[in-house]
């Protein structure tokens, strides 16, 4: 598979970021009664500020998995867990357990990862755990701390990162930065908010038309899926940790983080303009 990054489409710039509770589309890829979509305010590459909603992002967290590395074995214990956190979340809010409304956990899925507490220099196997609505992260990390599920004392990872954060942090975004896109789609004026006359030439960009009314007075509106953010390709792996070596090896010639990066960058470009 080619890592040439594709030419963005559309950029905007991160000036502000909230997310909101809205019933699925045809970008989210769900059958749930309602799904965060997380919403970018600022000024794009258009010459317009616009208002730009990312689809198919949860908010998630890890737990150990010691079970066996089966895939048999993986899925039954996947499908436990998922519909006995489910039930417990549930009853903790006294809802129906088996109600369509009641549906709290989007999909659990193996990885792996290097543990951040104590000496380890190899890979463990962990439980991503999506949940569908950020507001219900902290009641099921309680009671997975608990030990009502599957009576077991989970230890949980990456709880206390909010939502939007771990977008950020997942794509390598930042305030103030830009989010280049691949496929995107723009919604129209057929909602019952209208929008200031400076957003009349938006019906004649190349864009396909989305199928979400607007929701915000922004010029342009634009809806894309998680998975068309071009800085994501941005991102690598950086096996630093997995060596103890004495003296330390030098640090790299470029900064490790990606904001600091592009500072640099833009002070290389201000002094060859110079």
């Amino acid at each position: 598979m080619s890592t040439e990054r594709k030419e963005a489409s559309l950029r905007v710039r991160i000036n502000h970021v909230d997310y909101t509770l809205v019933h699925p589309g045809i970008l989210d890829n769900a059958s749930l009664p309602r799904v965060p979509v997380i919403r970018i305010y600022g000024d794009s590459s258009l010459g317009q500020k616009a208002c730009l909603h990312i689809h198919q992002v949860y908010p998630y967290f890890f737990v150990e998995y010691r079970g066996k590395l089966h895939p048999e074995s993986v899925h039954r214990y996947i499908a436990r867990l998922s519909l006995s956190l489910n039930h417990a979340i549930a009853v903790s809010m006294k809802r129906n357990p088996h109600s369509l409304n009641s549906q709290f956990i989007r999909a659990i899925i193996l990885v792996k990862g290097v543990h951040f507490y104590g000496f380890h220099d190899t890979y463990s196997p962990f439980l991503k755990v999506h949940i569908t609505d950020p507001a219900f992260v902290n009641r099921a990390v309680t009671i997975l701390q608990s030990g009502v599920v599957m009576q077991t004392h989970f230890r949980v990872f990456e709880s206390h990162l909010s939502y939007v954060l771990q977008f950020l942090c997942d794509f390598g975004l930042y305030g103030c930065g830009w989010v280049e896109l691949d496929e995107i789609l723009q919604r129209t004026k057929n909602s019952v908010i209208d929008v200031d006359e400076e957003g009349e030439e938006g019906d004649a960009l190349p864009f396909p038309e989305s199928p979400y009314p607007r929701q915000s007075r922004m010029p342009f509106e634009f809806d894309a899926a998680a998975h068309q953010i071009l800085n994501r390709h941005s991102l690598s792996a950086r096996d630093i940790h997995h060596e103890l070596r004495i003296p330390a090896p030098p640090l790299p010639p470029e900064p490790l983080v990606i904001s600091v990066r592009e500072l640099w960058e833009d002070e290389r470009r201000r002094r060859a303009a110079k």
